[in-house]
């Protein structure tokens, strides 16, 4: 091959190089992703009030007097009250959360009625003889309830969102201004107020209202048990009491109505529902 070919093949070549440098300069590189967190700080927390009112009812009453008498209960009602509370809370996430609540329920008038078999012959219905009477019972109950709360939400149609849920927790339940008349024996009595602590747990379902990203008006049903109370010992008009003998309410039990709010720190589909904001990407520039 002469000088002059060599030159021309080697010229060539640069020319090749020269041309396929100048093209991959030309690409665009790859695009270098970003992603956002996924979750904001306290994007997934949110606070919770609400205020309703209550249907409650008792199984029975019980008092250590009338252990071993005939006797029944006629009547054993709990007035409606009006509750109020909060709670705190954090989205899981799109379907699951969890609070722990705080609530109030305020006084509900209590109206009991019993008779019994004071002299032994096992019959009730006469009243008016022997040992055999009755007692008609009123008092006030009010409640201090805690509970851990777990809520599925049951999707989102329309911005309305359906969940169900349950909660655990205790319930300090006052028996005050428990007064007990008994006309056949012509005698009255009451007992000091007393409150106690008890077990508690509770049923939920209800509807959320999705006002905006962060509001939802809450709807919801609440079925409540908060276990037994009882009053102080009963003691009688004349200031005696021999035995310990308070009232025992057994099994109080509460169909509960409410209306109330969720504020949501983060939004709806974002963060506070658990999804990441994406991401978005950004491509590099080369210069000469």
């Amino acid at each position: 091959m002469g000088k002059s070919s060599k030159s021309l093949f080697i010229g060539a070549i640069a020319s090749a190089l020269m041309a396929s440098t100048a093209y991959s300069a030309d690409l665009i590189p790859p695009p270098v992703v970003e992603f956002e967190p996924e979750y904001e700080i306290g994007g997934n927390l949110y606070l919770r009030g609400y205020v309703g009112f209550t249907n409650q009812e008792v199984d029975g009453l019980a008092n250590a007097v009338l252990d071993g008498a005939a006797f029944e209960f006629l009547q054993a009602d709990f007035e409606s009250s009006g509750l109020f509370g909060g709670a705190v809370g954090y989205r899981v996430n799109n379907w699951f959360r969890a609070d722990v609540s705080a609530e109030y329920r305020m006084r509900a008038g209590f109206d009991g009625f019993d008779r019994y078999d004071g002299d032994g012959d096992g019959l009730l219905t006469n009243m008016t003889v022997g040992n055999d009477g009755t007692n008609e019972y009123t008092a006030d109950k009010s409640e201090f309830l805690i509970l851990a709360n777990a809520f599925v939400d049951l999707g989102s149609y329309h911005r309305i969102s359906p969940y169900v849920g349950a909660g655990v927790g205790a319930s300090y339940t006052m028996i005050s201004n428990l007064q007990d008349i008994n006309t056949p024996q012509s005698s009255t009595a009451y007992a000091n107020d007393h409150g106690a602590w008890s077990f508690a747990w509770a049923l939920y379902a209800g509807l959320g209202f999705e006002v905006n990203d962060h509001l939802t008006i809450d709807m919801g049903y609440r079925y409540l048990d908060i276990g037994d109370a009882e009053s102080g010992d009963i003691i009688s008009s004349n200031g005696t009491n021999a035995i310990v003998n308070p009232l025992e309410f057994e099994g109080i039990t509460s169909h509960d109505f409410t209306l109330g709010f969720r504020w949501n720190f983060g939004e709806f589909g974002h963060s506070s529902h658990g999804y990441g904001h994406g991401g978005h990407a950004s491509y590099g520039q080369i210069s000469y």
